[in-house]
């Protein structure tokens, strides 16, 4: 979805604690999207 997105404007993508990993974050860095993920604090897979 976020390479659909025709234009010059910051775009920025939300996401809940389950896609609070590296990988997602920087896939979406790639895509030139900022990443605005809830921090999974209870039971962490990796450090974002």
């Amino acid at each position: 979805m976020v390479e659909a997105i025709t234009g010059r404007h910051r775009i920025t993508v939300g996401a809940d604690k389950a896609y609070d990993t590296k990988d997602f974050v920087a896939n979406r860095r790639s895509l030139g999207a900022a990443a605005h993920v809830t921090q999974n604090t209870s039971n962490p897979p990796e450090k974002t």
